[in-house]
C-alpha cells in the first residue's frame, strides 16, 4: 500500500507555529505520513487512520529513561495511528480534542494503556499520534473468534490457521485491562467509557485501554457530568441516576466489560431499553453468567455491580484476584465448570455435601449418577482431596463408590 502525502500545513501564522514548535510533544509534519485511505475507525467526534512516523517519537524524548518497544518499528519508522477531527467538527469538538491531547500528555506510559507518541497542535487540523494496535478493538476480535474457544483439555482446534484460544487466554486479557485501570486510578483518572470497543489489541495480543475522550481527572472522589453522550449500558446505578462518576463507577463498567469478554462480544441487556435500564437495575437485576465464564470470574462481576459504590472492590483488589486465577497450577483450570450445566451443578453440590457422608438428598444422588466423563471424575476427586484431605477423600470414595468408576476413584488422578 502506497503512502499518501505528508501532513500538510495550509496556514502561515508564523507566531502560532513558533509557539506550537516549542512543545516537546510536537511532531514535525515532515516526519508524518498519513494513509488516509486506511481508515481504522470512525465515530461522531473523530476519525482514526493508519500511518507512519519517521524518527524518534516525542514520548521517548519526554521519558528518556523509558525503553519502549513499539512492535511496529521497522528501520526507524513506526506504524502508528492518527486520531483526527472530522471535517464537520464544531468549536466544542475542537476544544474537547485539545483537552484529550493534554490529558494524554499527562497520562504517561503504561504497557496496558495506549500511549500518545506525539501530536500535531495545528488548531485547524490537530492530530493525536498513538501506538498502532494491529488486531484492532477487542469487541470485534471477540466476535470474530466467538467459535474459536477451546473449553476443555481434550478439545482440539479444528481451524487450519490455529487461531483458537483457551478460557485462560480470556482471563489473561481481563487481567491486562484491570492492570491498566489500576494504573489510571492511581493517577486519579476516571475513564467513564470503559468497554470492549475501547480496548485495543496489539499483534502479540497485548490489551491496551484507549479512547480517553470522556476521561476526567478527579479533583474529589466524584465527578458530576454536565451533559454529552454517555455509554448507558456500561454505566453504574449512581451514574444513571445522578450522573456521578468515580473510580467505583469505572469498576462497574469493568464488570460489564468482563461480561463482554466471556460472552465473546454479546450486547449487554439486549432486551432492555436504555430508558428502562435504571429501573431494571434498581430491581436487583444484573447481567447473567455467560456460558463460558468461570464461576470465579462471575463472582468478581457481581461484586463490581454492587448498588453501593463503597462495597465494590477497587482495581487493585480485582487485579489480585485475577492474578491468583492465572497463577493456579492446574492447567485445566476452568474446564470442569465449563463442560456442561450438569457438571457445574455437580461441583457445587459436591463441595456442599462432601463433609456430610449421611447426605441423602434425592437431588444430589440424581446429579451424581450423571457423572460419567473420566476427566470430570478425576478432576472432582482431586478437588475432594485438596479441599478436605486424604482421609475425608477416602470416606467419600466409600460413599460414592457405586457412582464413580472404580478404576478412577480408587487411584490418584
Amino acid at each position: 500500500m502506497e503512502l499518501t502525502k505528508p501532513v500538510g500545513n495550509n496556514y502561515t501564522d508564523v507566531d502560532l507555529l513558533a509557539n506550537v514548535n516549542k512543545d516537546i510533544w510536537e511532531i514535525d509534519s515532515k516526519n508524518l505520513l498519513v494513509q488516509e485511505e486506511c481508515l481504522l475507525g470512525n465515530g461522531a467526534f473523530a476519525n482514526v487512520f493508519k500511518g507512519v512516523l519517521k524518527g524518534k517519537a516525542p514520548l521517548l524524548v519526554v521519558n528518556n529513561s523509558l525503553k519502549l518497544v513499539i512492535e511496529s518499528e521497522r528501520d526507524g519508522h513506526y506504524e502508528v495511528a492518527f486520531k483526527k477531527l472530522p471535517p464537520h467538527a464544531d468549536e466544542q469538538n475542537r476544544l474537547d480534542f485539545f483537552t484529550e491531547i493534554e490529558f494524554m500528555k499527562r497520562l504517561g506510559h503504561h504497557p496496558h494503556v495506549v500511549s500518545i507518541l506525539g501530536c500535531v497542535s495545528n488548531p485547524y487540523d490537530p492530530m493525536i499520534v498513538v501506538e498502532y494496535c494491529e488486531k484492532g478493538d477487542l469487541l470485534k476480535f471477540l466476535r470474530m473468534h466467538k467459535d474459536h474457544i477451546i473449553i476443555n483439555k481434550v478439545e482440539k482446534c479444528n481451524l487450519n490457521h490455529g487461531s483458537c484460544f483457551r478460557i485462560k487466554d480470556l482471563v489473561s486479557i481481563a487481567w491486562q485491562i484491570v492492570d491498566g485501570m489500576a494504573y489510571l486510578s492511581s493517577k486519579k483518572f476516571i475513564h467513564r467509557d470503559l468497554a470492549a470497543r475501547n480496548v485495543l489489541l496489539t499483534k502479540s495480543l497485548t490489551a491496551k485501554i484507549s479512547d480517553f475522550g470522556l476521561c476526567r481527572c478527579m479533583d474529589s472522589s466524584l465527578y458530576t457530568a454536565k451533559g454529552g453522550r454517555l455509554p448507558i449500558k456500561w454505566m453504574s446505578i449512581e451514574a444513571l441516576k445522578f450522573y456521578e462518576f468515580s473510580i467505583k463507577s469505572d469498576v462497574w463498567s469493568y464488570g460489564v466489560l468482563l461480561f463482554e469478554i466471556f460472552s465473546l462480544g454479546d450486547i449487554p441487556y439486549p432486551t432492555v431499553q436504555q430508558m428502562e435500564l435504571l429501573d431494571h437495575l434498581l430491581k436487583g437485576n444484573r447481567l447473567p453468567q455467560p456460558q463460558k465464564c468461570p464461576n470465579e470470574i462471575y463472582e468478581i462481576m457481581k461484586t463490581c455491580w454492587d448498588e453501593n459504590p463503597q462495597n465494590r472492590p477497587d482495581f487493585n483488589d480485582i487485579r489480585t484476584n485475577i492474578t491468583d486465577l492465572l497463577n493456579m497450577d492446574d492447567e485445566s483450570y476452568g474446564y470442569l465448570n465449563l463442560e456442561c450445566d450438569d457438571s457445574r451443578k455437580i461441583t457445587t453440590f459436591t463441595l456442599q455435601c462432601m463433609t456430610d457422608s449421611s447426605c441423602e438428598h434425592e437431588e444430589c444422588t440424581d446429579k451424581v449418577t450423571k457423572i460419567h466423563d473420566e476427566t470430570i471424575c478425576k478432576k472432582l476427586h482431586k478437588v475432594i482431596r485438596e479441599k478436605f484431605g486424604e482421609e475425608q477423600a477416602s470416606e467419600m470414595r466409600k460413599v460414592f463408590s457405586e457412582f464413580f468408576p472404580t478404576e478412577i476413584i480408587s487411584g490418584s488422578p
